[in-house]
């Protein structure tokens, strides 16, 4: 899944797509073996990814989120609700329904990785982490979102980040997003 503004579904599915295998290849390098469950629509029903085994042999259901405007906004996104402006039907998102127990988080402007324990980030959202915002989906105008702003800053202050890692992410600077407003890099 990608958070993009300005792209197309397609563009936007191929970035998910690309940072998906960018975080896949980094567990990889790490020892780590990688089911893939991207292909299987129960898990992906569940909004889970992969299923990670690291080489102490613990696992760990992930979703990988790649967003190309966190370096921008300094901030993740927790979709919480979609929202249909015609038939006004909603939707829970997946920071809602997810089974995930690792949220893989990437921004593509920067490459930063981040690996955050998704129980510790909910408790720490209910306890006041982050900022609820409202936003219009950029690749569906009949769509209004609801989500949950967490500063950077201070996920990677919390408890919930439990490991950070760079990433080449220039596999994914062909994308619209980035001829909108480039990285400052």
């Amino acid at each position: 899944m990608a958070y993009s503004a300005g792209t197309s579904f397609r563009d936007s599915m191929e970035i998910g797509q690309a940072g998906e295998q960018l975080v896949r290849d980094s567990f990889l390098a790490r020892g780590y073996s990688v089911e893939d469950l991207t292909g299987d629509e129960n898990w992906q029903a569940m909004d889970v990814d992969f299923l990670l085994t690291a080489p102490d042999g613990t696992t760990h259901l992930a979703d990988v989120k790649t967003d190309t405007e966190s370096w921008d906004t300094k901030n993740i996104l927790l979709e919480v609700r979609m929202h249909r402006l015609r038939t006004g039907q909603a939707t829970e998102g997946w920071y809602t329904d997810s089974a995930m127990d690792l949220l893989l988080y990437l921004c593509a402007g920067t490459g930063w990785l981040y690996e955050i324990d998704f129980d510790c980030l909910r408790r720490l959202v209910n306890a006041g982490l982050g900022r609820f915002t409202r936003f219009k989906n950029p690749i569906d105008p009949d769509c209004i979102g609801e989500g949950i702003l967490v500063p950077i800053d201070a996920l990677e202050r919390s408890p919930a980040l439990l490991h950070r890692s760079k990433l080449d992410t220039s596999c994914l600077w062909k994308y619209e997003w980035r001829r909108e407003k480039p990285p400052p890099f």
